[in-house]
């Protein structure tokens, strides 16, 4: 059957079942892996997906992964410290799906997206070449960044797989030996053929989200991810009008079963300080957390709080605040919380400290200003 064939006879019927998964309400977190399970037996039945072992270098991640976020790199730390602790397990991965790079635009654009990635992750990312890519995943996605590191190396967070500040290929086979075949010669894949991605727009979504069931990995999930995937959502909603964000949360909430009670109150955050049709600022947020080396959760009345400030014009500073509780220091974190900045903090934006938060609104802006211009100015010299 050719693929074009393939795609006629199988498409209508994955994105059908698609369409019913999402109107399962409550019943979708126990029905979701059996789906994704049938969708992936047509799809290689078809001939509209195939397994593969495919080389480390030629993986890269999705850019529709974790809502935009792709990748956390304390993440791939942290999972790449517990396989070289506990060892590595075949069992884990054999649920590794990817999409093939698609041609033109979207497969530049892909290419793009991990090179950002790598550069912003402040060398706590393996370097990659972008044009080797031939895949990107949608689940065990931190995995194969950790076999990444693990073979190419990048700045180190544990000293226990570490020499030297970086992250030791030599240290992690000693400690887990049989991590030697998936580091040097890659692992085994479910591959999605670009054609039937492009069919089936909420395939990968769905794949990822079934994928992340009983690894942990929404347990992982931080504030700031869960900030991107509100404005996603959002995104998605607008498209077909108005906006019911008590549905929007309900569902999040729904999926997210560690995040219930608090998701209004990050939306809220959302639609006043998310920066624009394009979330500028959420993105902000998201490039500031992937070059810390430690990671500090927020309390969502944090977020629900500083959706109240009345003064419009004052978004970066709200912004730095956020960035200021993420990377606060230690004695400030209570019960596994950062909680150096409180309510009062931000209730003092409108009051007292009104004139003081202007000014430095001011200030940040013109500083944004001067790097641009230096930026531009390098640029095109």
């Amino acid at each position: 059957m050719s693929i074009a064939a393939a795609l006629d006879a199988v498409g209508p019927k994955v994105n059908a079942m698609l369409a019913d998964l999402e109107q399962s309400g409550e019943g979708k977190q126990t029905r979701i892996k059996t789906v994704v399970d049938k969708i992936l037996e047509m799809a290689l039945e078809s001939g509209l997906a195939y397994k593969e072992k495919v080389s480390n270098a030629a993986v890269g991640v999705d850019p529709s992964n974790r809502y935009g976020d792709g990748l956390h790199p304390l993440d791939v730390h942290e999972l790449l410290l517990e396989i070289a602790l506990q060892g590595w397990s075949n069992a884990e991965v054999q649920r590794a799906c990817a999409a093939e790079l698609p041609p033109g635009a979207a497969g530049q654009a892909a290419k793009d997206f991990n090179a950002r990635l790598v550069a912003n992750s402040d060398g706590l990312l393996a370097p990659l070449d972008p044009d080797a890519i031939r895949l990107t995943t949608v689940a065990c996605s931190h995995t194969v960044a950790g076999l990444r590191v693990a073979l190419f190396g990048a700045r180190g967070v544990h000293k226990e797989i570490c020499v030297d500040g970086f992250v030791s290929k030599k240290r992690l086979m000693e400690l887990s030996p049989e991590m030697r075949d998936p580091v040097e010669n890659g692992i085994t894949w479910t591959i999605l053929r670009h054609q039937l991605v492009h069919r089936c727009p909420r395939l990968l979504h769905v794949v990822q989200e079934a994928g992340n069931i009983g690894h942990g990995i929404e347990r992982k999930q931080t504030k700031v991810q869960t900030l991107l995937q509100i404005f996603a959502r959002a995104n998605a909603a607008s498209g077909s009008g108005d906006i019911d964000w008590k549905l929007l949360v309900k569902s999040i909430e729904l999926h997210r079963p560690f995040l219930r009670g608090q998701c209004m109150d990050m939306a809220m955050y959302v639609q006043k300080w998310a920066g624009g049709e394009k979330g500028e600022l959420l993105h902000e947020l998201e490039r500031f957390s992937k070059s810390l080396t430690l990671k500090r959760d927020i309390h969502a009345s944090f977020f629900g709080a500083l959706s109240k400030v009345e003064l419009t014009q004052v978004a970066l500073y709200v912004t730095a605040m956020v960035k200021a509780q993420m990377s606060c220091p230690e004695k400030y974190v209570k019960d596994g919380e950062a909680r150096m900045l409180t309510s009062t903090d931000v209730s003092s934006i409108s009051g007292r400290h009104k004139q003081y938060v202007l000014t430095a609104v001011k200030e940040m802006a013109r500083a944004r200003e001067l790097v641009r211009a230096s930026m531009l100015a390098i640029s095109v010299s």
